[in-house]
């Protein structure tokens, strides 16, 4: 139910290295072109969640995704970070 050039936030849970369940946040986002991408839902300068704050995972022109924290902004095709604290992670 992610419509055309849009995202959704899930919570998984995996296994952690002393084998407790630990909450995986991920995001799928749906491209135009119908596309389907999944990426953890995590800045990675700091580890919140991207869409924290307003719950939308895009810049204003929906061109990028962005950290609602910090304004960093992600290729969303690759995930790479472009601009902000954690620029080319």
């Amino acid at each position: 139910d992610i419509e055309r050039g849009g995202a959704k936030a899930f919570s998984l849970s995996r296994i952690d290295a002393s084998g407790e369940s630990r909450p995986f946040p991920i995001v799928v986002i749906r491209g135009h072109d119908n596309v389907y991408l999944g990426y953890v839902n995590a800045c990675p300068h700091d580890g919140v969640w991207l869409n924290i704050g307003s719950g939308d995972f895009f810049t204003q022109d929906r061109a990028f995704l962005k950290c609602g924290r910090h304004g960093a902004t992600f290729e969303i095709d690759s995930g790479l970070c472009i601009d902000g604290p954690c620029n080319g992670k």
